[in-house]
């Protein structure tokens, strides 16, 4: 039969369990958000160190067609640097927007977690006053039992005892 000890221990081990699960999926979460973030910010700055590259190139070269060719990949590099802001931004907002539903389920997790230990402390005193009880009833019917058997022994005397003045 378990302790209460052990039944706690038990209980215990599974709401960690649950924190642990919950705690460790958020940070697989917020690890690839942040992967994703350092990526955008590194391809950011290859674009710069490339255009910089075509900068160079270009106040060192005169010649038209190699500036009409550097001119479209700065604008190309230039849309590719506002279509990488434009997605880091939305991986920002997404980003937020899990957080706020992360927290709002951890805080739904944790009022259930404190609503639960409410009910286990609860059926606890419900428990030990159940077995009061029995103890309490236990004793009162080992008492009537002792006095019945008390009452018997007397009857039997008082019989014998009359039995010996009729002869």
């Amino acid at each position: 039969m378990e302790t209460a000890n052990e039944k706690d221990s038990v209980n215990e081990t599974i709401t960690d369990d649950g924190k642990k699960t919950f705690v460790s999926e958020l940070s697989v979460y917020i690890a690839m958000i942040f992967n994703v973030y350092i990526v955008t910010c590194e391809c950011e700055l290859q674009l710069f160190s490339g255009l910089a590259a075509i900068c160079f190139m270009l106040s060192s070269q005169s010649n038209l067609d190699i500036q009409d060719k550097v001119e479209n990949q700065i604008e190309a590099l230039l849309a590719e640097i506002v279509e990488l802001k434009s997605e880091r931004q939305k991986c920002q907002e997404e980003f937020g927007a899990q957080r706020g539903k992360m927290k709002e389920l951890f805080l739904q997790k944790e009022e259930e977690h404190l609503k639960l230990q409410e009910e286990i402390k609860r059926l606890r005193l419900e428990l030990d006053d159940a077995r009061s009880q029995l103890t309490v009833t236990g004793l009162d019917l080992e008492a009537n039992q002792a006095e019945r058997i008390k009452s018997e022994d007397e009857l039997t005397s008082l019989q014998q005892l009359v039995t010996v003045i009729i002869e």
